[in-house]
C-alpha cells in the first residue's frame, strides 16, 4: 500500500518535525526515462 503525503517526519535534536517532500522530476542527463502512471479511484 502506498500513501501520497506532502510531509515526512525527520528526527531533530528536539524531537521529530515535518519537512516537505520534493515531488519534482530531475533533469535527465543521458539514457531513457521510464514512467509509471497510477490511477486512484473509488472502488466499490
Amino acid at each position: 500500500v502506498a500513501f501520497a503525503v506532502h510531509n515526512r517526519p525527520v528526527q531533530g535534536s528536539k524531537g521529530s518535525y515535518r519537512v516537505n517532500l520534493r515531488h519534482g522530476v530531475s533533469r535527465l542527463r543521458s539514457g531513457l526515462r521510464h514512467t509509471v502512471g497510477i490511477i486512484f479511484h473509488d472502488a466499490k
